[in-house]
């Protein structure tokens, strides 16, 4: 037990010996330099990888967003769990495009339920919001208390971003610890934020180029059916294209498909029996 009652000295000032206390440790300028060197380090080599995964082909776009987000978590201090979420022109409906993680999924799955949190309000009002600590913050009541009660997450940082088709999109960063976002890591947060709406206008630029090259392939097979009923049954361009446009109608088909069957078996199907 600590006596904290004042006392008299009795001892001459002379015999009086100054009592020892330990120098604080502080960090030297060599550490903190090299500290930061790292933190830089590590930020240019996630914003490398995430360039590389923009950059590389992917079979599915949906496969190439998730892997992104997962590297956004690697290289900005403190989160744990990254989303994706997006709200189209002229809806108010807000959904998730992609997640990092089931944590993260959740986090957005409980602010969409409930139309609240700082996804939403990120979102709505195009403006980034940080949650230092979802135990205490106020804002949002029900998503904080849900939050807190079913998911790791202590903390959030969302940034709304500009995505594809006009929309508005957010990316949201959840840390499990309280407070997880400051200094260095809301700074880092917003580059990375950055670099994946550059991500999303690449591949905005992807999906044109895409649905470009469908429409020039599908108009190509079209056109080379079109030319194999000209010759086999003597008919103008005009009334090739008819004869399929008028069977795709009865078929409830499309003409693409009636297409690829003609350059497969050099004539149309049969027409369904009339009832």
């Amino acid at each position: 037990m600590i006596d904290a009652t004042s006392h008299t000295d009795t001892h001459p000032a002379r015999d009086r010996v100054p009592p020892t206390r330990p120098t604080p440790t502080r960090p030297s300028r060599s550490t903190d330099a090299r500290a930061a060197v790292s933190l830089e380090a590590r930020t240019a080599a996630g914003l490398s990888a995430l360039a590389s995964v923009v950059a590389s082909p992917a079979e599915d776009d949906g496969d190439m967003t998730v892997s992104a987000l997962t590297v956004v978590s690697t290289f900005v201090p403190g989160a744990r769990w990254v989303t994706l979420t997006e709200r189209r022109p002229g809806h108010s409906r807000i959904r998730t495009l992609a997640s990092s993680d089931a944590s993260g999924a959740l986090g957005d799955e409980l602010q969409l339920r409930l139309s609240q949190g700082p996804t939403v309000q990120a979102i709505r009002e195009r403006t980034p919001v940080l949650v230092h600590d979802l135990t205490a913050d106020t804002r949002w009541p029900d998503f904080s208390r849900a939050a807190v009660g079913q998911t790791p997450i202590r903390s959030v940082l969302s940034f709304p971003l500009h995505g594809t088709h006009d929309a508005t999109c957010a990316l949201t960063l959840y840390g499990a610890e309280t407070h997880a976002f400051t200094g260095d890591a809301v700074y880092i947060a917003s580059v990375a934020a950055g670099s994946v709406e550059t991500a999303l206008a690449g591949l905005a630029q992807r999906l044109r180029a895409r649905n470009l090259h469908q429409a020039l392939m599908s108009n190509r097979r079209i056109g080379v059916a079109v030319g194999i009923l000209m010759a086999a049954h003597r008919w103008t361009e005009e009334r090739a294209f008819q004869e399929m446009a008028t069977l795709s109608q009865a078929n409830n088909r499309k003409v693409i498909d009636l297409a690829d069957e003609v350059i497969l078996t050099g004539a149309l199907p049969d027409s369904p029996p009339k009832v």
